[in-house]
């Protein structure tokens, strides 16, 4: 294996793990986002009242998002020895 191989590997790797990360970040940015708005809104600003959904609703997208991100983890897996 030369080094412009292995660079594109890594480069695949990051990319893959960034594409099965991004809706998890994503729902949690938009959760954050609008409670923390609401907190602005209402003046409430307890700690918890943040944490609490952007947990469950990241969990919930965790789990709606498994099968798609296992899928897309084993195709990568299958790429990557195909190439060797």
């Amino acid at each position: 294996m030369d080094v412009d191989s292995a660079a594109e590997m890594i480069r695949q790797s990051l990319f893959t793990a960034a594409w099965i990360c991004l809706p998890i970040l994503l729902v949690s940015l938009i959760v954050g986002f609008i409670i923390g708005t609401l907190q602005a809104a209402t003046s409430i600003q307890e700690p918890t009242v943040n944490a609490v959904p952007r947990v469950l609703v990241t969990a919930l997208t965790i789990v709606l998002v498994m099968p798609w991100g296992l899928q897309a983890m084993v195709e990568f897996t299958l790429r990557l020895w195909r190439a060797k």
